[in-house]
């Protein structure tokens, strides 16, 4: 698992998520991470609807395209300030 990349779901959900929205599986090009550009940008927690998850992979597909080192330290300076400030719930 790496700090920064998609937040990994249950196997459940990837097996239903994958059949459902056909970029899903793109995410499994990176390893993991604790923290993400889809939860920096407000796409964090339950995913009650398929709009939800497809948002949420959309962001992570968006980060595997134009991860670096500077967008990887600025997505963990938002977290720690997201964390510090208590803007966001985290579960």
């Amino acid at each position: 698992m790496a700090l920064v990349g998609p937040r990994p779901h249950a196997l459940a959900h990837d097996l239903y998520y994958g059949a459902e929205i056909p970029t899903y599986r793109h995410r499994f090009a990176v390893k993991p991470g604790i923290t993400g550009w889809a939860q920096i940008n407000g796409s964090r927690g339950p995913t009650p609807t398929l709009a939800d998850m497809q948002r949420r992979a959309a962001l992570d597909l968006w980060y595997i395209e134009n991860q670096s080192l500077r967008l990887d330290l600025q997505i963990l300076l938002r977290t720690v300030l997201a964390e510090i400030t208590r803007r966001t719930n985290a579960f």
